[in-house]
C-alpha cells in the first residue's frame, strides 16, 4: 500500500497513541475505543476498501500481539497488563514505526481452510482430492495440504486450541479429511472481516447446492468428535496467522451425511465424486443471486422449527422468482407463482397445481410473518416440506438455465 510521507506520518503517530493504550495476555493484545487514523483522502479510501468492519484495529493488535510474541514471548503476562509495562516496549515510537510497515505491506495474499463434511471425506476415501470449484475455492483431501500449512503460530496456546480441533502430528494435517480452501488477497482481521465472510458465503452455497441436487442431507444425530475450526496462513509463511471457532450452522453441516442414508457413507468413491461435479457446474453457471438462493435453502434444510423452515425457504424463492417492477404491478405473490409454475409445470393443469400450491405455501408465510404463527398444523407439515423442495427444484432449474 503506497502512502505518502505525512500519511505514514499519521499512521506512526496513530500506532504510538494505541500501542500507550494497549493491554496484552497471553491470548490476544485488547484497546478500546480506538478511532482510525485521520488519514489524507487518497489515502482513508485505500483503508476504507482495505478494512472493512472495525477490521483495522483487529489487524493492529495481532500485529502487535506478534511482535511481542516474537520480541520477548516470556514476559506476556497470563493476566493482561498494560502493553508497555513489557520489556522493551516503553519505546513505543519505534515498535510503531515497525507495526506501521505491516500496514505498508498490505494487501497480503491468505489461503483459508476449514475441514469439510466427514460423510464427503468418507465416500471418497482412497483418492487424491483436488476438486477446484470456483476460481478462489477447492477442495482438497489433507494429504496434500500436508506440506502448505504449518500448525504452528509461536503461541503456546492458540496451537493447542488447533491441536485439540485438528489431528495435527509433526505440526503437520494427520486426518484423512477433505478440506476447503480459499485463496485471497488483503487483510485478515477477523471473522466478519471480508476475507472470511467471502470464504464462508462460497462454503455455505457449496452445501445449498449440494442440499439442492439432493447430495448431502441434515442427520442431526451424527456428530464428529472433532470440531471444524478456521484457519488463516499467509502464503509466504505457511505457518497459522490466524485462528478462528466455525459458525455454528457450518459445524452443522459438516456433520451432513449422504441422502439417501446411513448406508451411503459406504458409497464407491467414484460414485460420490461423479456427484460432486454437479456442483461444480453449479458454481460455473452461478452468479450471487443463485449463489443466495443457496444459502437460503441451505439454511431451510437445516433449520429445526418449522416456521423458520417456512421462511427461509420463502426467500430462496423470492431471490430467484422476484422482480420490484414487475411486483409492484401484478403483486409478488402473484408474480412468483405464475414465475414457478411456468418454469417447472410440464402441462396446464401442472401449472394450476404449482399455481394452487404456492398461493398455500405463502399463505402460511404470511400467517406467521404477520400473526405470529408458530407451530403448523398436520396439514401445513406437508406444505413446509414441499415448500422446501419447490426451493430446491426451482435453484436447480435456474442453474440448468444459467448453463445453456
Amino acid at each position: 500500500m503506497d502512502l505518502s510521507e505525512s500519511d505514514k506520518s499519521v499512521l506512526v503517530l496513530w500506532l504510538v497513541d494505541a500501542i500507550g493504550r494497549s493491554r496484552i495476555d497471553s491470548w490476544a493484545v485488547y484497546c478500546k475505543d480506538l478511532d482510525i487514523p485521520r488519514l489524507s483522502e487518497k489515502a482513508s479510501a485505500k483503508f476504507a476498501k482495505m478494512f472493512e468492519r472495525g477490521s483495522i484495529t483487529d489487524f493492529y493488535k495481532d500485529q502487535l500481539f506478534r511482535h511481542v510474541l516474537k520480541g520477548c514471548p516470556s514476559s506476556i503476562p497470563q493476566d493482561d497488563v498494560p502493553v508497555k509495562t513489557i520489556d522493551g516496549y516503553a519505546d513505543t515510537y519505534n515498535i510503531a514505526k515497525d507495526i506501521a510497515e505491516e500496514f505498508i505491506r498490505l494487501p497480503k495474499r491468505y489461503r483459508v481452510l476449514v475441514r469439510a463434511s466427514s460423510a464427503m471425506s468418507t465416500a471418497t476415501k482412497g483418492r487424491h482430492i483436488d476438486l477446484r470449484i470456483s476460481d478462489r475455492l477447492k477442495m482438497i483431501r489433507s494429504s496434500l495440504l500436508k506440506e502448505e500449512v504449518i500448525f504452528h503460530s509461536g503461541n503456546e496456546k492458540i496451537d493447542k486450541y488447533t491441536f485439540r480441533y485438528n489431528q495435527i502430528d509433526d505440526h503437520k494435517l494427520a486426518d484423512d479429511h477433505l478440506y476447503f480452501v480459499y485463496d485471497a488477497a488483503g487483510c485478515m482481521g477477523n471473522l466478519h472481516g471480508k476475507i472470511v465472510s467471502d470464504f464462508l458465503h462460497e462454503v455455505r452455497a457449496f452445501y445449498g447446492a449440494c442440499v439442492a441436487h439432493d447430495l448431502l442431507h441434515p442427520y442431526p444425530y451424527h456428530r464428529d468428535p472433532i470440531t471444524p475450526i478456521i484457519i488463516g496462513v499467509e502464503h509466504d509463511s505457511k505457518i497459522i496467522t490466524y485462528v478462528e471457532s466455525l459458525d455454528t450452522d457450518l459445524v452443522d453441516c459438516t456433520y451432513f451425511l449422504p441422502s439417501d442414508g446411513l448406508q451411503s457413507r459406504y458409497l464407491k468413491p467414484d460414485k460420490f465424486y461423479k456427484s460432486l461435479h454437479n456442483i461444480v457446474d453449479f458454481f460455473s453457471a452461478s452468479s450471487e443471486k443463485l449463489k443466495t438462493a443457496a444459502i437460503w435453502l441451505l439454511r431451510a434444510k437445516g433449520s429445526v422449527r418449522p416456521m423458520d423452515q417456512v421462511l427461509e425457504s420463502a426467500i430462496a424463492l423470492e431471490v430467484l422468482l422476484g422482480d420490484q417492477a414487475m411486483s409492484d404491478k401484478v403483486g409478488l405473490t402473484k408474480l412468483m407463482a405464475n414465475r414457478c409454475a411456468f418454469a417447472l409445470g410440464k402441462s396446464i393443469k401442472d401449472r394450476d397445481d404449482y399455481i394452487e400450491f404456492f398461493m398455500k405455501f405463502y399463505r402460511l408465510r404470511s400467517e406467521i410473518v404477520h400473526t405470529g404463527k408458530l407451530n403448523p398444523n398436520k396439514d401445513e407439515e406437508e406444505i413446509v416440506e414441499r415448500g422446501i423442495n419447490l426451493a430446491s427444484d426451482m435453484l436447480i432449474h435456474e442453474q440448468r438455465l444459467s448453463d445453456t
